[in-house]
């Protein structure tokens, strides 16, 4: 049954300011990640109203609420609201596609990766185990996923639907967010569906206002910002072919070749993910911006966030290519576990790429 329509304060969608980056990040300046206001909302849903929120109170009013068994009502000590979800991952994966556009995220400790666009439709791999979709550009292990749940996060200029999926240390691996093109009822028909049953077996926190958390209050803040710093990431960046070679890069020259890869407007190929959830994009950058210790990278469908301050590693595989060598940058963290891999993306020249590569070796 779909949700009611309610005289009321209006809601309206917003994309996060930190949905790639930490606390304080602020919004880009990109126009493809501004807040759209409601009339280009289209089919999201916007107008869906609610009335007296209250926040960690159980008679809150809101669509997400609607057809929510109480047991499953969540409240953040952040703010905001969340339902627990049913583990039951592929049917609630093929029933996301048709929410419509949503902003895709995954990511590390230390690296994020977003990407504008439906939810892709995913296969099984039945000698892996592991789901893809037909491109071999997202991919997803379910088996280390352990509890995710929906949201409803207050902003200053409006609201943000979104699902988040953790592991079972309770870290923060795969997110999808609304966008204002997104079928909201269609994600309120999913929640209603697909909230928990009271069956699933999930290590929570203690309980408060009578409800259990599902997640801490350090895990919690994940579902705005998309990332924490964590120490304990698991080693899942496998994408590629072997490397023939291998040479040490200086891990301050990173930011700079970012810089010289948007001035020259080069493809960029990057894989950035964990064990749970893994996307690999090819773009253009059009824009870097300096958050404190983070360097956000946009273009008009993708968004990646990278902290180089634990740079643990960062080395070149030599890898064979049609015509010739490709150097491809592999960067580790200072405890050994793998942020991100990079390399030229289709289009791009191999030469001018291995060259700006070659200057910056240790």
């Amino acid at each position: 049954m779909r949700a009611s329509r309610e005289e009321g304060v209006k809601r309206r969608f917003e994309i996060p300011s930190g949905a790639f980056g930490g606390s304080g990040s602020g919004s880009s300046s990109h126009p493809r990640f501004k807040v759209q206001s409601p009339s280009n909302s289209g089919k999201s849903g916007a107008n869906l109203g609610s009335s007296g929120y209250r926040q960690g109170d159980s008679s809150v009013t809101s669509p997400l609420t609607q057809g929510i068994l109480p047991h499953n009502l969540r409240f953040p000590s952040e703010g905001g609201m969340a339902v627990a979800l049913w583990n039951q991952w592929p049917s609630m994966l093929h029933d996301l596609h048709a929410v419509g556009r949503l902003l895709v995220i995954t990511r590390n400790a230390h690296a994020v990766l977003g990407r504008y666009m439906q939810y892709p439709t995913l296969v099984r791999d039945e000698a892996t185990g592991r789901m893809s979709d037909e491109w071999g550009t997202f991919e997803v292990d379910l088996s280390v996923w352990h509890h995710a749940c929906a949201k409803e996060e207050r902003h200053p200029k409006g609201y943000c639907y979104s699902i988040e999926v953790f592991d079972s240390n309770r870290r923060g691996i795969h997110k999808v967010c609304l966008t204002p093109e997104a079928n909201l009822e269609e994600f309120l028909e999913l929640v209603r569906v697909h909230q928990a049953t009271g069956l699933e077996t999930l290590a929570l926190g203690p309980s408060r206002n009578r409800m259990s958390f599902c997640v801490s209050p350090e895990d919690a803040a994940l579902a705005t910002a998309a990332l924490s710093v964590d120490a304990d990431e698991p080693e899942a960046l496998t994408h590629g072919t072997k490397c023939t070679g291998k040479l040490q890069l200086v891990p301050d020259s990173m930011r700079s070749l970012l810089g010289e890869v948007l001035h020259y407007k080069m493809p960029l190929h990057v894989v950035i993910g964990n064990e749970g959830a893994l996307q690999s994009h090819t773009f253009t950058i059009q824009e870097i911006r300096d958050m404190g210790e983070w360097t956000f990278c946009s273009s008009d469908e993708e968004g990646m966030h990278l902290r180089f301050s634990d740079l643990g590693d960062l080395s070149v595989d030599v890898e064979g290519g049609e015509s010739e060598p490709v150097w491809r940058i592999r960067a580790l963290c200072q405890d050994g576990k793998e942020m991100f891999f990079m390399s030229p993306g289709s289009g791009a020249s191999i030469s001018q790429w291995n060259r700006m590569v070659q200057v910056r070796l240790a």
